[in-house]
C-alpha cells in the first residue's frame, strides 16, 4: 500500500515537472474535448473545441496544427482518451493537460507573461 502511495505522488511530480517544462517554453494549442455546450460555458482563451467523438474524423485537422498540443476536458478523463488516440495515429507532442482548472492553474503558474 505504501508503495502504491509513493508511486502515485512520483507520477504526479512527473506530470507536473512535464506540465511545467510545456508552459514555461511554449506558446501550446489548447484543444477542449468536451461538447460544444460544455465549451459555451466556459474554456481556455484562444481553445479549439474538438469533442472527444469528433478526434478520429478531425486527424487532418489537428496534424496541421502548431506543437505542443495540451488536450482538457472537465476533468481529464476524456482528454486522457484523445491523447491515446492522437498518439496511435503519431500525433506525439500531445498532452493531457487534465480539467480546465488544472489547465488554468498551469497557465498561471507557469506562462511567461
Amino acid at each position: 500500500m505504501i508503495a502504491k502511495v509513493k508511486r502515485f505522488f512520483r507520477l504526479q511530480k512527473d506530470e507536473e515537472t512535464e506540465m511545467k517544462e510545456i508552459f514555461s517554453n511554449s506558446n501550446p494549442t489548447y484543444i477542449d474535448v468536451r461538447e460544444p455546450s460544455e465549451f459555451l460555458m466556459g474554456h481556455v482563451g484562444n481553445a479549439i473545441n474538438i469533442p472527444l467523438g469528433s478526434i478520429s474524423e478531425k486527424l487532418d485537422e489537428i496534424r496541421k496544427l502548431p506543437l505542443p498540443i495540451i488536450l482538457y476536458c472537465r476533468s481529464g478523463i476524456r482528454s486522457a482518451q484523445a491523447l491515446g488516440l492522437l498518439k496511435a495515429y503519431g500525433i506525439t507532442d500531445a498532452h493531457n493537460g487534465g480539467g480546465l482548472a488544472e489547465v488554468v492553474v498551469y497557465q498561471k503558474k507557469y506562462m511567461n507573461t
